[in-house]
């Protein structure tokens, strides 16, 4: 069995497709009834809703946080 070595070009379309699928266990560390995650190109957003600021704040860094070992475990 032998390698390929192969690059894609930035700003080729097929970048976006494979972004998406490498990262595709972010969107599923998330609690979807208060938590969301979107994605565009190459950049990811995530946006959370509750009753306050304070536990807004809090939801982020519990956010953060699995985003962050998932991340991780991804080498990225």
């Amino acid at each position: 069995m032998s390698g390929i070595n192969t690059r894609i070009p930035q700003g080729s379309p097929l970048s976006s497709i494979l972004f998406v699928i490498y990262v595709e266990p972010l969107y599923d560390c998330i609690d979807p009834s208060r938590e969301f995650i979107s994605s565009y190109v190459d950049n990811i957003q995530t946006t959370v809703s509750s009753n306050s600021w304070w536990m807004n704040s809090k939801l982020l860094e519990e956010v953060f946080v699995k985003i962050k070992n998932i991340v991780t475990s991804l080498g990225l």
